[in-house]
């Protein structure tokens, strides 16, 4: 070998370890990539799974908040209803306390319609006495 050959030689060594030493960087920083790539996959996974959950939740929302109309609706109704009935009970009471007057005894009453119903009998017995004889 030549002189100019065993330069060109170690020229081209060089180069290829400046070569071997390029692809060891690229495979390191391709390793990192797929790492950073898997990481990516399980972020998107999770990313995935919220975006389903959200849905889910959205229409469980939906569903509970028609569910809180509706009880709010009936919990008016049954307000109403309940004011119906305590006027009415309210009314029932106004009469059965009236019927209640009306229909206790008034004891001076009776015996005054009792005395007056037994000087009646006793004159009309002594009436029938004188006209009898």
């Amino acid at each position: 070998m030549t002189l100019n050959e065993i330069e060109q030689y170690q020229i081209c060594e060089k180069i290829f370890e400046g070569i071997d030493e390029k692809f060891r960087v690229s495979n390191h920083r391709i390793s990192d990539l797929e790492t950073k790539v898997d990481n990516l996959s399980s972020i998107n996974t999770a990313i995935t799974k919220l975006t389903i959950l959200s849905e889910q939740n959205i229409e469980a929302n939906k569903e509970r908040d028609e569910i809180q109309r509706l009880h709010g609706e009936n919990l008016i109704q049954v307000t109403n209803e309940l004011k119906i009935i305590s006027k009415q009970n309210e009314e029932l009471r106004q009469d059965f306390n009236k019927n209640k007057e009306d229909n206790s005894i008034n004891i001076p009453t009776l015996i005054k319609y009792a005395l007056c119903t037994g000087v009646g009998v006793v004159i009309t017995v002594i009436i029938t006495r004188l006209i009898g004889n």
